[in-house]
């Protein structure tokens, strides 16, 4: 058989991520020179968390519209790519890890903002400042190397491709004549690290969120004993809501 519609067709989604990349770039980088040459001195704290934020989001864009334009065969963990990685002859699990990692950078990229404002409103002379920066870095490694399990256990590709074809008896022909990659046969090898690093950045974003909540409310509450702990003027509450 062969694609009913042209929308199904992994023409037309490499056009429409083409042409969402022709949107992306021009607004990445009207971002980035907000970033650097716009921001005002008041959020200078927060300045290179955002930069960091925005690179990673701009990578995954460009991941995802571009360098690897991967076309899935749901429910199967298994599809092609359609990129210009392919090009160069990039291995197809190496552009599904680039992916992963892009996806778990983008999440500790998150992270890092909200604890840099929790770090520059409240906590700079707690015992916090000896403990972020290990925090992060840890972050930053785990995103890394999350998905080594998955890529470690990915299946042999001829009876993978088989079962994958018997679980879809029915594709296009097109499919059959792509170099599909199944990323895994038994869902636990991937869904198990992409639940742990979730799992993290949902608790630590959280923990955060909480922290900050409560602090901003006690100040309000109770603004007398806040002005008393928080000596410093330029980093307490009325430049931390400035820098947000």
């Amino acid at each position: 058989m062969n694609f009913t519609f042209y929308l199904d067709t992994p023409a037309f989604q490499s056009l429409a991520l083409h042409l969402m990349l022709g949107i992306e770039i021009p607004v990445h980088m009207f971002g980035a020179f907000c970033i650097l040459f716009r921001t005002p001195v008041s959020m200078r704290s927060v300045k290179w968390g955002m930069l960091n934020l925005h690179i990673w989001s701009m990578g995954l864009d460009l991941g995802v519209s571009l360098l690897t334009i991967p076309y899935i065969l749901y429910p199967a963990l298994a599809g092609f790519t359609l990129g210009v990685l392919n090009d160069f002859n990039v291995p197809l699990s190496y552009q599904a890890y680039l992916l992963a990692v892009l996806i778990g950078l983008l999440g500790v990229s998150i992270v890092t903002i909200l604890e840099n404002r929790y770090f520059v409103m409240f906590v700079q002379d707690h015992w916090w400042r000896h403990f972020r920066i290990p925090f992060l870095i840890f972050n930053y490694i785990f995103a890394l190397v999350y998905f080594l399990p998955a890529y470690y256990y990915i299946p042999e590709q001829t009876s993978a491709l088989k079962e994958v074809f018997e679980m879809l008896p029915e594709l296009p022909q097109d499919i059959y004549n792509a170099h599909v990659f199944v990323l895994a046969t038994d869902f636990r090898y991937v869904v198990f690290p992409v639940f742990v690093m979730s799992s993290l950045l949902v608790m630590e974003s959280g923990c955060f969120i909480i922290l900050i909540y409560t602090e901003v409310s006690t100040s309000l509450e109770y603004p007398n004993m806040y002005s008393v702990i928080h000596t410093d003027a330029s980093d307490g509450l009325s430049g931390g809501f400035s820098k947000f």
